[in-house]
């Protein structure tokens, strides 16, 4: 069987949105955006980047990293964005 891109993306949300129907989130305080706490048929070990490093200072690090380089590299789209989406950048 195979799926056009547009049939595998709603695919997708469906599945997404029936497993993370009514789970529980909490906000990655990294990036500000809802990580689900559990999800149907998913490990929940999985859901959260950081429990999966031995090394949580390591990954603390490297997340800080990937933060300035995804802040840095979004600055040179500020002046074109609404105060909307600005609001909703990491800067």
């Amino acid at each position: 069987l195979k799926l056009s891109a547009n049939n595998f993306f709603s695919c997708f949300a469906d599945l997404s949105y029936a497993a993370l129907s009514g789970q529980l989130f909490h906000k990655d305080i990294n990036f500000g955006f809802d990580v689900p706490t559990s999800a149907l048929g998913i490990d929940s070990k999985i859901l959260n980047p950081r429990n999966n490093w031995p090394d949580k200072a390591a990954y603390d690090k490297s997340a800080k990293q990937l933060k300035k380089l995804f802040a840095d590299n979004f600055k040179q789209y500020l002046p074109h964005l609404d105060a909307e989406t600005k609001a909703c950048a990491i800067v």
